[in-house]
């Protein structure tokens, strides 16, 4: 596993979900790719949010071991829970899984994020 460096650049975003917001964070490394994924529920200490921050260390470890974040977005995307929520931007976010899945995806690619990364490495 890769270690993990003091500093990386990252960028969070707020998903509202069916069981409520989740912060996802997402830390790049030097080659422009996911290095790790944080994601907080808003309502800590239940069951949900112990489950949301179990997978961002599972998706963690794997990219630090070498996983392609494309792998996650395959599989994790389109997991459905039992409360769907339509965002109004035409987007469907079908689970909390859905949503990180959908994040990681998007954030990489998105111009303004990988400029910045850039960036930050330059």
């Amino acid at each position: 596993m890769k270690p993990r460096p003091d500093i990386l650049p990252s960028v969070t975003r707020e998903v509202i979900t069916a069981c409520g917001s989740i912060f996802i964070g997402i830390s790049f490394d030097e080659d422009l790719k996911p290095f790790e994924v944080f994601a907080t529920m808003g309502k800590s200490g239940n069951c949900n949010a112990s489950y949301i921050n179990g997978i961002a260390i599972a998706i963690s470890i794997g990219l630090r071991s070498g996983t392609n974040y494309k792998d996650y977005v395959k599989y994790l995307s389109g997991i459905r829970c039992s409360s769907v929520k339509f965002n109004g931007k035409g987007k469907t976010v079908y689970s909390c899984v859905d949503a990180i899945a959908k994040a990681i995806d998007e954030e990489v690619k998105n111009p303004v994020v990988l400029d910045y990364i850039r960036s930050y490495y330059a």
